[in-house]
C-alpha cells in the first residue's frame, strides 16, 4: 500500500533516504534504494551521526555509500552539529523549485 502511494504520488519530488553512516547499509536500505531507483524517483542519501566518526572514518563511510548508492547524492549530516544541514535544505528547495507543483513559501 504505501509503494503504491508513493509511486503515485507527484507532489512527492525528492525521497530523503537516512542511513547510519557508522554501519554498513542494511537489507532494508537495500531493498528501498532498489525501490525508489526502479521508480525513477529523485532522492538524496543523508548519512546520519556523521559527529561520530573521525575525519578519516567518515571520508571511508561516504566513499563506501556512494558505491553501494551508486549515482545517488550523499550528504553527510549531524543532527548535533548541523554538520550538513544547509546541504539538505539545498537539495530539498532545488527538488521544489524543478516541480511543476506549487509549494509553501
Amino acid at each position: 500500500m504505501v509503494s503504491s502511494y508513493l509511486a503515485k504520488r507527484e507532489q512527492l519530488v525528492l525521497s530523503i533516504h537516512i542511513v547510519d553512516s557508522r554501519h554498513e547499509p542494511t537489507t532494508l536500505d537495500l531493498q528501498l534504494h532498489e525501490w525508489l531507483e526502479h521508480s525513477a524517483r529523485s532522492r538524496l542519501i543523508v548519512a546520519t551521526k556523521s559527529d561520530k566518526l573521525s575525519n578519516n572514518e567518515l571520508k571511508k563511510s561516504l566513499v563506501r555509500l556512494k558505491s553501494v548508492f551508486s549515482e545517488d547524492r550523499v550528504v553527510a549530516f549531524s543532527a548535533k552539529t548541523g554538520h550538513g544541514g544547509s546541504e539538505v535544505w539545498r537539495a530539498i528547495e532545488s527538488a521544489l523549485a524543478g516541480s511543476n507543483h506549487p509549494h509553501p513559501a
